[in-house]
């Protein structure tokens, strides 16, 4: 009884670490593609207020005015096609499922948890990675949204 107590013990330590790092890495990566959407709409507006203030009153060249003019389409067509925004939810909630796992790990477990909990719990974990898994693959960058559909005959 000892060593089975011994192995659960220890299957539920490497599911707190699993969840704690996957928990850690959702987050850091929800920062950073919210992050690269601001970024890139502070860029498109900072760009679009530098062409009009130098075009009315800077007289800059007109070829600096035309690059300057040409950055906040291809940020567009950046944010549109990586979908920074769409990205960063997605890691967020993927962070939160990882706080109810840790939380039925960590407070809702019995005293003297068996081996069919944690293995309730993992198995939580596999439906979770294939639901997310699902939601990413919504997220992936198409062009189909660039092309003209075809009408139905």
């Amino acid at each position: 009884m000892a060593q089975e107590d011994e192995i659960i013990s220890a299957r539920e330590a490497k599911l707190i670490e699993k969840f704690e790092k996957g928990r850690s890495f959702e987050e850091k990566m929800g920062r950073i593609n919210y992050w690269s959407a601001y970024v890139l709409v502070v860029v498109s507006l900072g760009c679009s207020v530098a062409v009009a203030l130098g075009g009315l009153l800077l007289a800059w060249d007109k070829a600096v005015l035309g690059g300057l003019a040409a950055v906040p389409p291809v940020v567009g067509f950046i944010a549109a096609g990586i979908n920074f925004q769409g990205r960063a939810h997605w890691h967020y909630q993927k962070m939160n499922r990882y706080d109810e796992l840790l939380s039925r790990l960590n407070f809702q477990l019995p005293v003297n948890p068996k081996a069919e909990n944690i293995a309730a719990i993992a198995a939580a974990y596999d439906a979770m990675v294939k639901e997310t898994q699902k939601t990413f693959e919504q997220l992936a960058f198409k062009f189909d949204g660039f092309i003209p559909k075809k009408k139905p005959d």
